[in-house]
């Protein structure tokens, strides 16, 4: 199950539990994210680097950082997501220059992990001071620095070759070229999606084959059909 809370200022929280609606290839986000593992853990790639998160840990993935998070076994899993801008500012020690991870304390992770399940509409900018709240304590410790998904599409020509141009974006990004574009073109998507567009005149726009295409790769992408993102008030909505 997911919910989803969106909220002013920047604000976007998504709350997973268990192993579905998870995304199955990496992926990159035009906005930073703070990753929460609440229970469970889960082995997460980001870049060109691989780390084990338990219950309790963090990672903080920079814009344009691509990543994907696997959960270990079928052990209960539970995972808070909290998406921003650079107007939001959650802690002095998380730049937008580094990969971060650190650990909550036990009290505040027992706190948060109640508030995320007991969630109802409005409770976006709560949730947010929450965080904020645990992460004051937190040890942290920078584990890499942010290596991002060109936004910009990559030179073909900066490369003498096909090959060289696959080898020398995957060793940088830790993606295919292929990869690179998909998670470019579903950013575009959400973003379309957020303003009220249709998936077929987003498919159209962001120049998918057809609007079954859109929401394969979508899902692989970020674990939701493009209408379940759209219409996250179907999860859980926030003012």
């Amino acid at each position: 199950m997911t919910r989803v809370v969106r909220g002013g200022n920047g604000r976007s929280i998504e709350i997973k539990h268990g192993h579905e609606h998870l995304a199955k290839r990496r992926h990159a986000h035009s906005w930073w994210s703070l990753n929460i593992v609440l229970a469970g853990a889960t082995d997460t790639e980001i870049a060109t680097q691989a780390i084990e998160l338990g219950e309790g840990a963090f990672v903080w993935v920079p814009a344009y950082v691509s990543h994907l998070c696997s959960p270990r076994g079928a052990a209960p899993f539970e995972y808070l997501v909290l998406y921003g801008s650079p107007e939001l500012e959650l802690d002095p020690r998380l730049t937008s220059d580094s990969v971060i991870v650190g650990r909550l304390r036990s009290p505040l992770l027992a706190r948060l992990r109640s508030l995320a399940r007991s969630a109802t509409e409005g409770d976006a900018a709560h949730l947010a001071a929450e965080v904020q709240r645990a992460l004051r304590s937190a040890a942290t410790e920078t584990v890499a620095d942010a290596t991002r998904v060109d936004p910009a599409p990559a030179a073909r020509a900066a490369t003498t070759s096909r090959y060289q141009h696959y080898r020398a974006t995957r060793a940088t990004w830790g993606i295919s070229p292929h990869e690179h574009r998909q998670a470019l073109r579903i950013e575009r998507a959400k973003r379309l999606l957020r303003q009220g567009l249709s998936v077929a005149d987003t498919a159209a726009e962001c120049e998918f084959h057809d609007q079954s295409h859109l929401v394969k790769t979508f899902r692989l992408l970020t674990g939701l059909t493009p209408s379940q993102y759209r219409d996250c008030r179907t999860f859980l909505q926030a003012k």
